[in-house]
């Protein structure tokens, strides 16, 4: 072949070397910047957004591709992309600034609702879609032109700080569907990481094929395992995510939290949970988780929204007013003293948490002065402290504890003064809030709760608060038998069935039926879960003279709160057998045999029928899970995802390795000390391939390097050693050229060293030793 044959043919390959190199390029930007405008779609204005940035994106992606092959025509067309963005930047200020402050909104907005914060939105202006859409297509120039000169380096670690942060907005935040962008990134990633860890590889048109194909498998099997459908999977993933942070920080709650068909572990166990110590015992409803909102098999906390609209910003306002919806009675009781001129006696109260749900700073109604709390919205109280709250304190005015037999000041129907009027006004506020929000019940429900249990002489309206309690314990008598221990309740609506005949339930059961009967008859009212010490137990303690009292999962329990008009949020028993400090000894109307007060035996045991246990008689049946194909498939998908997520994580920690070895070795070279650089390294690999013997005298090791390294010549071996002892013991100072034979002589004991590995020997070189 002739010289200029030869000459053309390197030509030739070198062009096509160059175009396969931008087709990877190209193709892996397109991919990664589609997977990330993906993960950022619902921060987008409208659908003309992600239209602007993706028809940018690809016109700029085009422009590289065209101009590539010219560094000089790439750097004028760079210019002209970057002076045009600041142009078109400075003349729309006013509406991308609007475009921005949307965006800002989005976020607050989706992070206020994923974890309950109340974070300030901006105001916008009649520009703020226009605005987004030539933001969106600014971010889309800045963005492609990033990644692409990331990629024409190999720097994986400027793609990460891009697509990290926008994986986890859509991720934890977003509320779409988001398989298609993990689908494109990860395919990205897969193809960058294959150019980064494999020196001078390149994809071509069959690497690309490849890993399309690899994309459309993994979306197509995605797509089959979520039925098509917005994947609840990663909204479970998302719940348990924080499920789990919140386990690592506040310990695990053995309280429902709402959740009815938990009702049966209520009382399992017998751990402590709170040790309690005050001068005179007295019963305590120690509230933690509240539910607003009944969703027919859970209580949820009131949605964030209802705290937008006409109330927005109402709590603060409440605040700023000296009220708090969490101290409520504590504040009226110290205005009626005033009034009545008789002062409650208040007691110090200190809990120490040995085994309770940490998040909570479990108080009564009528607590006051609690430390190492903050109000979270009107339900409760959470822990300041990072890992929960362990020991706190508070006060409560002696013998208040539920809403029977409570009755109103008349000075909140004309009141005098400042504190009475701020009071007034602002619990009218507040008053107006609670009708709206808590007093939510379908009408089926509501028509069949009236049937059930307002059926006498009297409707609710003609009823006080004390009579429409009885009617209402009552009614949960007739319906319901308290048990500890009660069955799983079906995926239906709960109250519905536990109306339906006679059924058996425990506090959980007894509580979700007086709340929504309690809003049927028109009073605000909410469920409630936390610890309950009991008058008994109270009384008990007193007696013997004892101030510390120890709480276990044995004292959890859900009650009622009722909002009574002026005093705020009460408890209200309605479990049979836990409110006898009113009804003392009461015979229930129509079951004369049966007391509402508990009978316990000489050893304190509750000696209530709970029904027979120990089995049926019927030989339990074992039922054989089966699983559909879908949910194979989406194991199959979790497989992958894990598989490849390690993937990431072993090629990130080796490029982080030979990042700091390179660094070590620059800085060997700076401090004139690369000779003792190489021979360390080839030590090291040297103890990897099982050479053993004296390295002060490399000569000497030949025939075991012959072994071990095959492909070691001995005269390059021999000129190395030549160059090293020249180095140590002649002291003189090693020429560029030689430094050269240090470094090639080394990397081909590594290159050898790989070749004569087995696959699980390669792999352990490759991510073990970071070769």
């Amino acid at each position: 072949m002739s010289i200029k044959k030869k000459e053309i043919f390197v030509l030739n390959e070198k062009e096509e070397k160059n175009k396969n190199i931008m087709l990877s390029e190209t193709l892996l930007t397109f991919f990664l910047f589609s997977g990330m405008l993906l993960f950022l779609k619902d921060f987008s204005y409208s659908v003309w957004c992600l239209a602007a940035a993706f028809s940018v994106g690809i016109i700029v992606i085009i422009l590289h591709w065209i101009t590539g092959k010219s560094e000089e025509a790439e750097g004028r067309m760079k210019i002209v992309l970057y002076i045009s963005g600041i142009v078109i930047f400075v003349v729309t200020i006013t509406m991308t600034t609007q475009g921005f402050l949307y965006i800002a909104d989005c976020f607050l907005g989706m992070w206020n609702a994923r974890f309950q914060t109340e974070v300030t939105l901006f105001a916008l202006g009649s520009n703020a879609g226009v605005g987004s859409v030539i933001l969106w297509g600014l971010f889309s120039e800045v963005i492609v032109s990033f990644m692409l000169s990331q990629i024409k380096r190999n720097n994986i670690y400027g793609i990460l700080i891009l697509m990290i942060p926008a994986a986890a907005a859509g991720l934890i935040l977003g509320q779409s569907d988001m398989w298609l962008a993990v689908i494109l990134s990860l395919t990205g990633f897969f193809g960058i990481f294959v150019v980064y860890s494999t020196k001078n590889r390149t994809f071509g048109v069959r690497g690309i094929l490849s890993l399309t194909v690899i994309a459309v498998l993994i979306g197509g099997i995605s797509l089959a395992a979520g039925g098509y459908k917005k994947s609840a999977e990663l909204e479970q993933w998302k719940e348990k995510m924080a499920e789990d942070i919140e386990k690592i920080r506040y310990g695990e709650d053995t309280l429902p939290k709402g959740d009815l068909k938990k009702a049966s572990g209520l009382l399992d166990g017998e751990d402590e949970t709170l040790k309690i110590t005050m001068n005179q015992p007295q019963q305590l409803y120690l509230r933690g988780f509240v539910g607003g909102s009944y969703e027919g098999t859970k209580w949820s906390e009131l949605p964030y929204s209802a705290y937008e609209g006409d109330y927005e910003g109402m709590l603060q306002w409440l605040k700023n007013n000296n009220f708090s919806p969490l101290s409520q009675f504590a504040a009226y009781d110290k205005i009626n003293a005033d009034v009545s001129g008789k002062n409650s006696d208040y007691m110090r109260v200190t809990v120490e948490n040995t085994g309770a749900y940490r998040k909570y700073v479990y108080l009564p109604a009528v607590a006051d002065a609690w430390e190492n709390g903050v109000d979270h919205k009107d339900w409760n109280v959470e822990s300041k402290s990072f890992f929960g709250a362990n020991r706190y304190q508070f006060q409560v005015p002696e013998g208040q504890a539920t809403a029977d037999g409570m009755v109103p000041g008349s000075w909140l129907g004309n009141p005098s003064g400042d504190s009475q009027t701020e009071y007034v006004n602002a619990e009218s506020v507040y008053h107006s809030f609670v009708i709206d929000s808590y007093t939510e019940i379908q009408d089926d429900l509501k028509s069949r709760i009236m049937e059930e249990f307002f059926q006498g002489d009297k409707t609710p309206e003609e009823m006080d608060f004390d009579e429409l309690t009885t009617q209402i314990r009552q009614g949960l008598r007739d319906h319901i038998r308290y048990t500890e221990t009660p069955e799983e309740l079906p995926d239906e609506d709960v109250v519905s069935w536990l109306l339906d005949g006679e059924k058996e339930g425990n506090a959980v059961a007894f509580a979700s039926v007086a709340v929504m009967a309690y809003r049927a008859a028109g009073y605000p009212a909410r469920y409630t879960e936390g610890y309950h010490l009991s008058d008994m137990d109270a009384g008990d303690a007193a007696d013997a003279g004892e101030k510390e009292l120890t709480l276990t999962t044995k004292n959890a329990h859900a009650w009622a709160e009722v909002y009574i008009s002026g005093l705020g949020w009460m408890p209200v028993e309605v479990v049979p057998g836990m409110y006898t400090e009113t009804y003392t000894d009461q015979l229930v109307e129509g079951k004369p045999s049966y007391r509402v007060n508990e009978v316990r035996d000489d050893s304190g045991a509750d000696t209530a029928d709970e029904g027979t246990e120990g089995g049926t008689g019927i030989e339990e049946q074992k039922t054989v899970r089966k699983y559909d194909w879908k949910t194979v498939l989406g194991i199959l998908v979790l497989i992958l995802y894990a598989m490849f997520i390690l993937y990431l994580i072993l090629e990130l920690q080796r490029a982080l390795r030979k990042k700091i070895r390179k660094n070590q070795k620059k800085q060997s070279a700076a401090e004139g000390f690369l000779v003792e650089w190489y021979v360390a390294e080839m030590e090291k690999i040297f103890l990897i391939g099982r050479v053993k013997g004296d390295f002060s005298d490399p000569t000497a090791l030949y025939d075991k390097i012959k072994e071990g390294f095959p492909g070691i010549r001995p005269e390059e071996y021999f000129r190395a050693c030549e160059l090293i002892q020249k180095y140590r013991f002649g002291g003189i100072k090693l020429q560029a050229h030689e430094l050269r034979v240090l470094k090639g002589i080394t990397e081909k004991f590594e290159k050898c060293l790989y070749q004569k590995q087995h696959f699980p020997g390669k792999l352990k070189l490759r991510y073990i030793y970071a070769r």
